[in-house]
């Protein structure tokens, strides 16, 4: 009786071993297909996303600018011949560039734009703030490594007196570094001049207070106009990001 027992015991353990085996096999090959279609969906939400913006802002006219989060799959092939925006980089001339592709695997994820594109996608896997911009006929697509609290800086002052102004630079959510670099190609001073603090800093997404102080002398008459460069970069898995500040000084 007891022998009897003990092989039924056996017999029903070993069969829910079986099962619990089978069960794992399943599940396994449920996630992992689960997972396969979540990788070609992230690669595909992205080139579309960036390929509507592209239209949107070519449509809204030059200098029109839209931002777009965007993922990039682990799996993505990142060689610029396979995942690119405008042609591959191993392309001729002759390939018209109104794509937008991520390699993943073996399959190609990809969508066409109306107008003319450029630009590059990150190196990397991620989650990435990606800036399209309207400009000279083409849309340029690229990673916003840094966003600027306004588009110009515009003054008006007395003679004989100073003034600061300040503007705000952020960094998207992110795990990069970012450094950006400040400067002016500032060719008044002596008449009218002007310092940047700091010169160079490390993005921060709260925020990095970037100040302008302007001194007018008494000989200063007229408008002076001219440019501040914001210059960003994160490494050689990044393209760097450039901005350009109009900055107009009236006196009064």
């Amino acid at each position: 009786m007891r022998g009897q027992l003990s092989s039924e015991f056996t017999v029903i353990i070993g069969t829910s071993l079986l099962l619990i085996t089978v069960f794992l096999a399943l599940s396994s090959e449920t996630l992992l297909g689960i997972g396969s279609r979540q990788v070609f969906a992230d690669a595909r939400e992205s080139v579309n996303a960036l390929a509507h913006a592209a239209d949107r802002v070519a449509l809204q006219g030059e200098g029109a600018s839209a931002e777009v989060r965007i993922r990039l799959p682990q799996a993505a092939v990142f060689n610029q011949n396979y995942t690119y925006i405008g042609r591959p980089a191993n392309s001729g001339g002759g390939i018209q560039s109104n794509t937008i592709a991520v390699r993943v695997g073996e399959s190609d994820i990809f969508a066409t734009t109306r107008q003319r594109v450029s630009g590059a996608f990150p190196m990397q896997p991620g989650y990435y703030a990606m800036e399209a911009r309207f400009s000279g006929g083409a849309v340029e697509i690229r990673e916003n490594l840094i966003s600027i609290g306004r588009q110009a800086v515009s003054v008006s002052m007395p003679k004989n007196s100073s003034r600061i102004e300040g503007l705000m630079v952020y960094k998207p959510p992110s795990s990069r570094n970012v450094s950006v670099q400040a400067y002016a190609s500032w060719g008044y001073n002596g008449t009218v001049n002007l310092t940047l603090s700091p010169g160079s800093f490390t993005a921060a997404e709260n925020g990095t207070w970037l100040i302008l102080s302007f001194s007018a002398s008494q000989n200063a008459s007229g408008t002076y106009n001219s440019n501040l460069y914001i210059d960003a970069s994160c490494g050689v898995a990044c393209v760097n990001d450039s901005h350009r500040v109009p900055i107009s000084i009236r006196i009064i």
